[in-house]
């Protein structure tokens, strides 16, 4: 889907590539990757996102696993050089309940940003990643729960230049478990120059 300038693609590594039946380990089939291929190829957006539920390149938990298991990490790979060839700049994922912003040469991601965002669940980090893409750049700014409130843990931008004026910080952030899978965040927004 679109918005905006940017083109959004949601990637389920557990279809089986064939039929409505789904895997019980996470791989990028050959018919999967030919759909995302076409998928970016057909769109003319100024960004490009991808989501997937496990990363690329897991770091600190689920090595070894999924699209990084030994028998799938050469769709892993092509999937990436798709990836690359229809300029995404960032595969966003989940899975391994940590934080990591991964880039080459750590690993071999081309251009692509990986940024792996930690879990939610009471005893594990926190981490939120806020996306602000305005006219060629995005800026993505990462927070951390400290227990009390969320702070900037990371901050960088992708593209074009600076922004001139940076929108407000928002403020009164809070988040309240729904379930054990939901989150309601609420804050107040002070910015007026975001697109």
């Amino acid at each position: 889907f679109d918005y905006e300038n940017s083109h959004f693609v949601v990637v389920n590594p557990f279809w089986d590539g064939a039929s409505n039946d789904h895997t019980s380990e996470g791989d990028i089939s050959t018919a999967l990757n030919t759909w995302v291929n076409s998928d970016l190829a057909a769109n003319d957006e100024t960004h490009n996102f991808v989501f997937i539920h496990t990363p690329a390149y897991p770091a600190n938990r689920h090595v070894g696993e999924d699209l990084d298991a030994p028998a799938n990490q050469s769709r892993r790979n092509a999937f990436v050089a798709t990836l690359n060839a229809n300029d995404v700049e960032t595969l966003f994922a989940g899975h391994t309940h940590y934080y990591a912003h991964d880039v080459a040469p750590e690993y071999p991601l081309g251009n692509l940003d990986q940024v792996t965002n930690g879990a939610m669940r009471s005893g594990e980090t926190t981490t939120i990643t806020y996306v602000l893409v305005e006219g060629s750049t995005t800026t993505y700014k990462v927070y951390r729960w400290n227990d009390s409130a969320f702070t900037l843990h990371e901050q960088w931008s992708i593209g074009g230049s600076e922004p001139t004026q940076p929108p407000a910080a928002p403020t009164s952030l809070t988040a309240a478990a729904v379930s054990y899978a939901s989150v309601d965040l609420t804050w107040n927004d002070n910015a007026d120059n975001e697109t």
